[in-house]
């Protein structure tokens, strides 16, 4: 469990990074609809670590349109899909 002062600083390091790092922030509404359509299929399946957000940043990271150098995420299945695309993590 984090501590709420843990909890800050890895937000305020967050904040600088987005403030001063060359970031593209991408919107994700042409996204959505497939990865609602993914989620569901994923679920009937089984899947049962299966998130919507994850459908929607699996899809920008595969879209040939950007090049996606970097994420960060604790999520296990999305740092091994991320993995496989060439994205570095921390």
């Amino acid at each position: 469990k984090l501590s709420r002062s843990k909890n800050k600083d890895g937000r305020d390091l967050f904040e600088r990074v987005l403030n001063t790092k060359k970031i593209e922030k991408i919107a994700d509404e042409e996204y959505k609809e497939i990865a609602l359509i993914n989620f569901f299929k994923n679920s009937s399946f089984g899947i049962s670590d299966i998130s919507l957000v994850d459908e929607v940043i699996k899809l920008i990271i595969d879209d040939p349109n950007y090049k996606i150098d970097y994420i960060a995420t604790f999520d296990e299945a999305l740092q091994k899909f991320a993995r496989s695309r060439n994205v570095y993590l921390p």
